[in-house]
């Protein structure tokens, strides 16, 4: 079994930190999207609870970090577009809960949320692993969870065959992909993309058998977008280990992609190579004629409907009601992209706002571990750790909303001498 010993020890950590995982693993079930309990507005409310609960019984809540942040968004993000299209007390309401929440799990993890996070997906890749091999071979066991699923899952989800058990998530359409346990195999790709980020980082980009499992994990995702998250993974790796040839990055690239074509995943590649050609003809044309319905968007063809959008008023729409709103705006901020969802929501001034704090967050960890990444792998890294947020719809989830927020709130000390790493 690969690794075993190293997902031993993982397990180990979980024992010694019973609390710290139960509330990460909560976490990211909730950003997972599929336990119908945690769909609801109400629930908003349940999290953050429970978030403000286990914040204050390990002692670290900090009021007027809450204020501050607060009035930080109502007076910087959030004015404009309130005076320009109006204020709508729900949703409104409702994103300040999820970036408070969002505040309550960094202020939890603090410096230790990069370990906590990557320790926590490498425990669930491990395990995706061995599902995605009984899915090949055995499909069939799935049904032992069906009672479970029918109790998890929305009843769409459920009613198309589709069996979940938190830890992981079977899609019979997609049998040949590993989802694990996210909502499908893209989204499942990102949040690893985050974990190889963050483990490079600890390991002071020395390779590690827990780096191996969460890439095998990630490339069973078959996800086009983990592949060019992969690639420039790859190129920055090869730039801190001084790997100036060229023909190595190109030849592993050349390895990789030679390796998918013999091991019979052929429907996969062409399904990877439909989606590009639907990008390029369908969805952007609807995109560009405002011609079809709000669903059937593509993440390009609603980036650019959102940029139209945007260059009509740099300056943000907020959070506007779209089914309530005139059939000017109906299209408004329709996307499974994320950048395009805050370019829109919060114009120039959320962007450049998200990529000073995106930037933080590598250059504290490049402090914080001590390593000597240069401009280029800076720029690199951040565009990696941005990259999920394109390709998935993570935009109203508060753990999510922790990553983008990360660098404002971390404190800036130097301690990889003292600082325990996970093998």
């Amino acid at each position: 079994m690969l690794s075993f010993s190293v997902f031993k020890n993982a397990l180990l950590e979980v024992k010694h930190n019973k609390l710290d995982y139960l509330f990460i693993f909560f976490q990211l079930i909730v950003l997972s999207d599929l336990v119908v309990w945690f769909l609801s507005d109400s629930f908003l409310f349940v999290n953050l609870i429970i978030s403000l609960s286990v914040v204050i019984h390990k002692n670290k809540f900090n009021l007027d970090e809450c204020i501050f942040f607060f009035f930080m968004f109502i007076v910087v993000f959030a004015l404009i577009p309130i005076i320009a299209w109006g204020f709508d007390i729900n949703l409104y309401g409702g994103y300040v809960i999820r970036l408070i929440t969002a505040l309550l799990i960094i202020q939890y993890f603090r410096n230790d949320f990069f370990k906590y996070y990557e320790n926590s997906l490498f425990i669930l890749s491990y395990i995706s692993l061995f599902f995605f091999i009984v899915q090949q071979f055995m499909p069939h066991i799935f049904n032992i969870i069906d009672y479970l699923s029918g109790i998890l899952l929305a009843h769409e989800n459920y009613a198309m065959g589709r069996h979940y058990f938190l830890i992981y998530f079977y899609r019979p359409a997609l049998s040949l992909r590993n989802s694990g346990f996210m909502w499908e195999p893209a989204a499942f790709g990102g949040v690893l993309t985050w974990a190889i980020l963050f483990n490079l980082y600890i390991n002071r980009f020395e390779v590690n058998k827990k780096l191996i499992v969460l890439t095998i994990a990630a490339m069973t995702t078959f996800s086009t977008g983990f592949f060019v998250y992969f690639a420039l993974i790859l190129l920055l790796f090869f730039l801190q280990k001084r790997i100036k040839a060229i023909k190595y990055y190109l030849f592993l690239l050349i390895f990789v992609c030679f390796s998918y074509s013999q091991l019979g995943v052929q429907d996969n590649i062409s399904m990877i190579e439909n989606k590009i050609q639907n990008e390029r003809t369908r969805h952007i044309y609807n995109a560009q004629n405002l011609s079809v319905d709000t669903g059937s968007y593509s993440r390009i063809g609603g980036f650019i409907v959102n940029s139209k959008y945007f260059l009509e008023w740099p300056f943000g729409y907020g959070l506007i009601n779209t089914t309530k709103a005139s059939n000017d705006l109906q299209y408004l901020g329709v996307s499974p992209n994320s950048l395009a969802k805050i370019l829109i929501q919060w114009g120039c001034v959320g962007i450049v706002f998200m990529f000073l704090s995106v930037k933080k967050t590598i250059m504290y960890l490049k402090n914080y571990y001590y390593i000597n990444v240069k401009f280029t792998g800076v720029a690199i890294s951040m565009i990696i750790l941005l990259g999920p947020f394109i390709g998935n719809p993570f935009y109203r989830q508060p753990l999510t909303f922790a990553i983008l927020l990360l660098g404002l709130f971390l404190r800036n000390r130097a301690v990889f001498q003292n600082h325990h790493k996970f093998v």
